[in-house]
């Protein structure tokens, strides 16, 4: 595996985590914001009123900033850089954490039992959430789960009593373990996205290799049916013309015969590669028909302008030069049969392809190296 190809796998790796986590965003910001809610009704009259009205409102207009800021993202992505979304959105929950952990200012041993049970029963119930909602991207994780073991940790440090040191051992205890969920959630996570890409990738490589002629590389007669079909309905809700140009190489197997079949691949290779080259919009299709013969699909073309691209594909072929094979049967060309209708309801796409192969029959029977 290459460099390149490894750094571009983690940059979408990222960009699939990073998509997560905004897609998840609003119900964790929801379920944040209704657990302040809580968490003020329950401590209104122990907590300094002022001060949890302050956290309150602290918690609201950040609420509303990450949602605003989702919403952003969701209209697309692609508006910023993807450095840009993945720290802002660390800098946000970091944010979110070091407000968490400011509830932890107001505390005080003097609250009744109750209210202290409460206090510290709703920071692991915050920590467990965020290995559900955060995981997704480690550093998200920690940015908001740093402040509140920090918090706590400074909180319960500073108390005296055998319990509280108890209890900051639990809490020790809890968040290692909380620590390792999040890591292995992390790590499924990652592994199930790069499957998943890997199983994309190999799809349409399969994909590839099912419409892809393995030879010459342009598309097989699979894909040229394919077009065929849906450039035919086009046409005839349009009433647009189409054109179809049948190729083959003059005397295909006598050179096969005479200079080998290593330089009469490399013949079909030039001479699709020459096709190829005369094609001037995206929508125009050149296919490897079968064995040595080729054929070109162009939408929007009448026969005066198929005709242009078939003298051009004469020309083109004529310059066609095989390393290694010299002598006067060496020369390469090809005969054209050039097909137009403007498709009709209740005609098949049929009558073009056999009035393409009268015409490609009436070339070769001309001479060959000519259009018809």
């Amino acid at each position: 595996m290459s460099p390149t190809f490894s750094a571009n796998n983690r940059v979408a790796v990222l960009s699939e985590q990073v998509n997560l986590l905004y897609r998840s965003s609003v119900g964790s910001v929801i379920s944040s914001l209704g657990l302040m809610v809580f968490t003020a009704v329950a401590l209104w009259g122990v907590a300094p009123s002022q001060g949890v009205l302050r956290w309150g409102l602290a918690h609201g207009v950040l609420a509303a900033v990450r949602l605003l800021w989702v919403r952003y993202y969701l209209k697309g992505p692609e508006r910023l850089r993807q450095k840009t979304w993945t720290l802002s959105f660390l800098l946000l929950v970091f944010l979110n954490g070091v407000l968490w952990g400011a509830l932890l200012s107001m505390y005080s041993v003097s609250w009744p039992l109750p209210h202290q049970f409460i206090t510290w029963i709703i920071y692991p119930g915050v920590i467990a959430g965020s290995v559900i909602t955060l995981s997704a991207y480690f550093p998200a994780f920690i940015a908001f789960v740093a402040p509140l073991v920090v918090s706590c940790a400074w909180a319960l440090l500073s108390i005296d009593g055998n319990e509280y040191g108890m209890l900051l051992m639990i809490m020790a205890i809890f968040f290692a373990c909380v620590l390792l969920a999040a890591q292995k959630y992390n790590a499924t996570l990652v592994d199930a996205i790069e499957t998943k890409r890997h199983l994309q990738a190999a799809n349409r490589k399969l994909a590839q290799m099912a419409t892809q002629d393995a030879l010459t590389g342009v598309p097989n007669r699979r894909a040229f049916e394919y077009q065929l079909q849906r450039e035919w309905g086009r046409s005839q809700r349009r009433q647009g013309s189409l054109a179809l140009l049948m190729v083959d190489v003059d005397h295909f197997k006598e050179f096969n015969d005479r200079f080998g079949h290593t330089a009469g691949d490399l013949c079909l290779k030039e001479v699709a590669a020459a096709i190829t080259k005369q094609l001037q919009r995206p929508t125009d299709l050149a296919s490897r028909f079968g064995g040595e013969e080729f054929a070109l699909l162009l939408p929007d073309t009448d026969r005066e302008g198929a005709m242009v691209v078939a003298e051009n594909i004469l020309q083109a072929v004529r310059q066609v030069r095989i390393p290694g094979v010299e002598g006067q049967d060496s020369a390469i060309t090809v005969s054209v049969g050039v097909g137009c209708c403007i498709p009709q309801r209740g005609e098949g796409s049929e009558q073009l392809l056999e009035a393409a192969d009268q015409a490609l029959y009436r070339a070769k029977d001309a001479g060959r190296d000519r259009a018809d």
